[in-house]
């Protein structure tokens, strides 16, 4: 017999960041390369990470769709080449590209690294 594995989650009310960055609402963007920085550091790579996969549930992050989520527990933290592919895949998603384009990228990259336990000289490959 075939094995199939099946995910199933409760349901979350609350907004997507896509659907608050479309309401001109960008207060989320201040918190969000700090969760993705505690994503990396608990081994965690979400390929999903994307603006409509990540919503607000009283008042904290919660991510939804994680089918396509990865734990390297074994290691702890993320790989620096782990974490630049999430990064590029992060800024790729088309439908977000406005949403970090008035927040900037640049500013995205900077409150990541200030958020992360590695040195900045380590992941100075992030701004180019």
């Amino acid at each position: 017999t075939e094995r199939c594995d099946i995910l199933v989650y409760s349901y979350l009310e609350g907004k997507s960041l896509l659907t608050l960055a479309r309401e001109n609402n960008y207060t989320f963007m201040e918190r969000t390369p700090a969760f993705l920085a505690k994503l990396h550091e608990l081994g965690i790579y979400f390929r999903d990470f994307h603006l409509d996969n990540i919503i607000i549930h009283n008042n904290e992050f919660a991510l939804i769709d994680i089918a396509s989520v990865n734990c390297y527990r074994k290691r702890r933290r993320l790989s620096l080449r782990y974490r630049a592919k999430n990064i590029v895949q992060i800024f790729a998603k088309n439908e977000d590209q406005e949403a970090y384009r008035v927040f900037g990228k640049e500013k995205f990259l900077q409150r990541y690294v200030e958020s992360t336990k590695l040195s900045p000289r380590r992941l100075r490959f992030l701004y180019y």
